[in-house]
């Protein structure tokens, strides 16, 4: 690679070499009139900084009266689009006078309008007078070369690498050959100019060649190996029998119709080719590429070249276009030789197929626009972009929604299928629902369990082989061969997969959760019915007094109640909550002779709703302490106080009782002590002190963010 790159440099730097050492006049000069040439740019401080741009030059001349005529066909980029040899010849004869005035010194510019002006060239040209589409053609052309030697560098021994190689080399050929009398000023040696003009013509049908070879042999043989030697011996002919002048008396037709010829039977063979590779999905992926780029580059330069220039005209287009479509074509095909990941080319080939046509029809309508409507050529570009950006365009969507859609199932179809799998009653019953699913999804030939683990969905084997991590019950698995074999995984395969995985081991973790959900809920309602109702029935049953035997019977009922909600699994309003605790206690007081007084205030914000086992914990402690109050602190009177403020719930329970002193209200019982667990388990707080009336006073402050669901 190395070596490649310092002959490409080396190249570039002779060529710009060159034309540097010509004589420069310091004019940007175009064909654009009937009669001599155009200026259409001075260059300022240059030898020519006095002469007005849209001069039009139609003499050349030096002191001594020597005089060459300018004619629009001596600012041609190729000069092989002449209509015959003959003006071919004068072309460059023309060349050779204009370039000899030149080098003579003074040389004086004959004006349409009569005038002469006198210009001494400068000995060289200064390097930014070369324009930026050379560098971008030498550039392009070292592209090539690059190219075509990573394709050898990774199959040095492989015959369709080679001669894809022979073809990036005949690139730069012509790319390097062409680019130097393109880029001249007005003229040079025209000598020099046909022996650059024969390497580009020997680059050029070299390129053609190669690719139809490349196609005969690649990636099945088509024809013995006589035909491919006969097939390459094509160009070296054609090449001589334009040296001879053999044949025909067009260089254009001598010229582009034997490279179109070629071209032609390029996209025959890949046809073929693509006929043959039938049940091989990485040899018709492969075609695909060369399809694609051989199209390209096929159309763009017929339409660009091939057709103007048959049919007497200028090129369509600029020549450095012809080569940045060579670079297309050879990138492609390397690819497509290599087999360097294939599996990506559904990702963004219809986008290529889609712009590049989208560029041919412009290329098209614009050039209908100027030879048949006769529009000037502005106005022909502006209204072809104008048709190709209001009817083509438009339809981009819809062309991708119909020819570039690869799932068969649609986002609502696949989210049910993986509920559906992550749902099965075993694990077997969820690996059958999954392989099924991809089943369905890829269609692929075959789908068995890997030999290894598989962290994350990947594509295997140049797009062969996609493997899914485990989930669902399921190993992890290898598909082979999707869309019934006709086909690759690419990069959206893989993407989908691993989406697919993603939700999967989602849906997974919220059953399992849920599970554990149920399973922690009937732990913990199996511990209400033991530590609460357990307790009370118990203690009844030790009770001798009626009275207390009802007593202990009703708070079991109380805490049956509770858990019935729980299990019923619906949520609690907090206001409809704190009403049945007020109706509750005043019931339970009322029995005791007790008076209630109840006292509530909130800021307004809309009721919580209570999970259970918020519910279930404030319930208890609001019941625990009311029967505090009612055994042991020989009180008269309670006074809650509930408060919603700031997202807090603040209970204040103050009687006039004995208050905290000793015996069973001393705040070390076991009933404050269930308090004030139920309220540590829901992050609440508890203070215990003394009320205004010398009872007791006690206050839970629980967090309403995490009482609601």
């Amino acid at each position: 690679m190395l070596t490649a790159l310092a002959c490409g440099i080396a190249l570039i730097a002779a060529s710009a070499a060159f034309l540097l050492r010509q004589p420069w006049l310091g004019l940007q000069l175009d064909a654009s009139v009937e009669r001599g040439i155009r200026v259409v740019g001075v260059f300022p401080g240059g030898p020519s900084a006095g002469i007005r741009p849209d001069t039009v030059l139609t003499a050349i001349g030096n002191p001594a009266g020597v005089f060459v005529p300018l004619e629009p066909f001596d600012m041609v980029e190729d000069p092989d689009t002449a209509p015959t040899y003959a003006a071919f010849d004068d072309f460059l004869d023309r060349q050779s006078r204009i370039a000899g005035l030149l080098d003579g010194g003074e040389v004086r510019l004959t004006a349409a309008d009569g005038a002469v002006l006198s210009v001494r060239p400068a000995p060289s040209r200064p390097l930014a007078s070369l324009p930026p589409a050379f560098w971008l053609q030498e550039f392009i052309g070292l592209a090539c070369l690059l190219v075509g030697t990573w394709a050898y560098c990774l199959k040095p021994r492989d015959p369709a690498v080679r001669v894809m190689a022979l073809a990036s080399a005949a690139s730069v050929v012509t790319a390097w050959a062409s680019a130097i009398f393109i880029y001249r000023e007005l003229a040079l040696d025209g000598r020099v100019i046909h022996v650059l003009s024969s390497l580009n013509l020997a680059g050029a049908l070299g390129f053609a060649g190669s690719i139809l070879v490349l196609f005969l042999i690649h990636p099945r043989r088509l024809v013995p190996r006589a035909a491919v030697l006969l097939v390459a011996a094509v160009p070296a002919a054609a090449w001589l029998a334009d040296v001879l002048r053999i044949g025909l008396e067009t260089p254009a037709t001598q010229r582009y119709l034997v490279i179109m010829l070629l071209l032609a039977g390029s996209l025959v063979a890949a046809g073929v080719q693509y006929l043959r590779a039938r049940g091989d999905p990485l040899a018709r992926t492969a075609l695909k590429w060369f399809g694609i780029s051989l199209s390209i580059g096929v159309v763009m330069y017929v339409l660009a070249n091939a057709v103007p220039a048959l049919a007497g005209r200028p090129a369509g287009a600029p020549q450095v276009l012809t080569y940045a479509f060579a670079l297309l074509l050879n990138g492609g095909l390397v690819v497509a030789v290599v087999r360097y990941r294939l599996f990506e080319l559904d990702a963004w080939a219809f986008r290529i197929l889609f712009y590049t046509f989208g560029a041919v029809l412009l290329l098209g309508l614009d050039a209908l626009l100027v030879y048949v409507v006769s529009l000037d050529r502005a106005p022909a570009l502006g209204a072809a972009l104008l048709l190709v950006a209001f009817l083509y365009l438009p339809l981009r969507d819809g062309l991708a929604r119909r020819f570039a859609a690869r799932s068969t199932l649609d986002r609502h179809t696949l989210l049910r299928a993986v509920v559906d799998v992550a749902f099965g009653s075993s694990d077997g019953e969820r690996a059958a629902r999954w392989q099924g699913l991809l089943g369905r999804l890829f269609d692929p030939l075959d789908c068995a369990a890997a030999d290894r683990p598989v962290a994350a969905a990947a594509i295997r084997h140049e797009g062969l082989e996609l493997a899914v991590p485990a989930v669902a019950g399921a190993p992890a698995l290898l598909l082979r061969r999707p869309r019934g074999g006709r086909g690759l995984f690419g990069p959206n395969d893989a993407e989908v997969a691993a989406q697919l995985v993603g939700v999967m081991r989602h849906v997974e973790a919220s059953r399992d959760a849920y599970e554990r959900g149920a399973v922690e809920e009937r732990r913990r309602i199996a511990a209400d019915l033991h530590d609460d109702v357990g307790a009370r029935l118990l203690t009844g049953l030790h009770r001798e007094e009626p009275g207390e035997i009802k007593q202990a019977l009703r708070e079991a009922m109380a805490d049956v109640r509770t858990i019935a909600v729980g299990l019923s699994g619906d949520r609690q309003a907090l206001g409809l909550v704190l009403a049945d605790l007020r109706h509750e206690a005043g019931q339970r007081l009322d029995q005791a002779g007790i008076d209630l007084a109840w006292s509530e205030r909130h800021d307004g914000a809309s009721d919580p709703f209570l999970v259970y086992r918020t519910y279930r914990n404030l319930v208890s402690a609001h019941r625990e302490l009311v029967s505090n109050v009612i055994r042991h602190a020989g009180a008269r009177r309670l006074e809650i106080t509930v408060a919603r403020e700031d997202g807090r719930l603040r209970l204040v329970f103050e009687d006039d009782g004995a208050g905290f002193g000793t015996g069973p209200a001393s705040g070390r019982g076991s009933g404050l002590a269930n308090v004030r667990r139920r309220v540590s388990a829901l992050d609440g707080e508890m203070a215990l002190g003394s009320s205004r009336r010398g009872g007791a006073r006690v206050e839970l402050v629980l967090p309403l963010a995490e009482a609601a669901s």
